[in-house]
């Protein structure tokens, strides 16, 4: 694992002196954020409060809200430079830290060695190498939310253990507070206990998760409303993030679509994950009729299915639902394992075969589309255009 990382650091490192950062974009908002975090430490978040509460062009941009990703990028850049530079290598060591949370989370779900391949095709995702090499926190966000599933996987296997339950609380909560949409995990969650509760001989009563859940929530509120300093503040703060898309020129001509756009999108980049996900999901469905329950594959889909429709509801663009390259690469990779012939040896061996050559493909991807292609947000109208399906949107 450590060598996997260690190679995608090596070969993603050297790319990063060629990124344009984008100016008066969301790039700016964040350095300006962690700006602010420089001079005047966590007391600065009133100012950003207000500041983006007061005026209606900011609300096209990142918010406050997202206190714990701003407070990081500040101590990060305190230690490594104040400059976009420093903010892209937070995105790199946070994609590389990903890398190790699928590992270790497919390890539970599946053992080794299918571990190893979903941790092998996640680092070599386009979209999560060319993340981590932008000074935006989409990168950070992805390592949250997958640590608050991880943590609500271990809370769901034993919901009796207090520490378990306060893990999963204060994963959620880390989550919710580096990107508010991480808020949506709620919702795949509330249906993995729904169907342990639906299927037979499950252990009853979940409601301590439910309770940890809420908690969580309410103290991401409670940290908002402190930082925004008064109620009125923060209620204008989430009026303008809610009223922003419609407003946005940019989220209206490129950012719509129905909830399958997604799907659309993670095909364009990595189309053999995408297309064996959505097999896996029609397996699950034909074993779960059959009365067949397999715990791990099940909680992917879920995780992939409710994500989708939450998300479904807001502005499309891939970038956003990065997380979810964890339940489509884990799906994959499980119905590669149980589609393979022969001996386990000769399964591992088939598996792991196709596992290296989807993640050459996925490089060259990611060189083609970031690198050679210079794509700063994958929007579906420039994937498209990078695969020679339409001509290039207009700049």
């Amino acid at each position: 694992m450590v060598l996997l990382a260690t190679w995608v650091a090596a070969l993603v490192a050297p790319t990063r002196a060629a990124v344009d950062f984008a100016a008066n974009a969301d790039e700016t908002h964040y350095l300006a954020y962690a700006t602010e975090m420089q001079q005047r430490g966590l007391g600065g978040f009133r100012t950003l409060f207000r500041d983006y509460a007061a005026s209606e062009r900011r609300w096209f941009f990142p918010s406050p809200l997202r206190a714990a990703y701003i407070a990081l990028a500040g101590a990060w850049t305190g230690i490594r430079g104040l400059d976009y530079r420093a903010l892209s290598e937070l995105s790199l060591a946070c994609h590389l830290l990903s890398i190790a949370v699928a590992y270790l989370f497919a390890r539970r779900l599946f053992g080794d060695p299918r571990a190893l391949g979903v941790a092998a095709l996640v680092a070599f995702s386009p979209l999560g190498l060319g993340l981590s090499r932008r000074a935006l926190m989409d990168s950070t966000a992805t390592l949250a939310a997958w640590l608050a599933i991880f943590a609500f996987w271990e809370a769901a296997r034993r919901p009796e253990s207090a520490p378990r339950r306060a893990l999963f609380a204060l994963a959620l909560a880390a989550a919710v507070l580096v990107k508010e949409t991480s808020v949506l995990l709620v919702v795949p969650f509330a249906l993995y206990a729904a169907a342990l509760r639906l299927r037979r001989g499950a252990a009853p009563g979940r409601a301590p998760l439910a309770l940890a859940a809420a908690a969580s929530l309410a103290a991401c509120a409670g940290l908002w409303l402190f930082a925004a300093g008064d109620p009125a503040t923060l209620w204008q703060v989430v009026r303008g993030i809610v009223a922003s898309p419609a407003q946005n020129e940019y989220a209206r001509l490129l950012g719509g679509g129905p909830w399958y756009r997604y799907l659309l999108d993670f095909a364009l980049l990595s189309v053999w994950p995408t297309l064996l996900a959505v097999a896996a999901l029609g397996a699950l469905a034909l074993r779960l009729r059959r009365g067949e329950w397999e715990a791990g594959p099940v909680y992917l889909a879920l995780l992939l299915v409710g994500l989708l429709l939450a998300f479904g509801f807001f502005t499309k663009n891939v970038r956003y639902v990065a997380l979810l390259e964890l339940p489509i690469r884990g799906l994959a990779v499980w119905l590669v394992w149980e589609l393979a012939p022969g001996r386990p040896a000769l399964r591992h061996l088939a598996g792991g075969l196709l596992v290296a050559l989807v993640c050459a493909a996925d490089y060259a991807t990611f060189r083609g589309l970031f690198l050679e292609y210079a794509v700063h947000d994958p929007m579906s109208a420039w994937l498209l255009s990078f695969r020679e399906l339409l001509p290039a949107p207009a700049p």
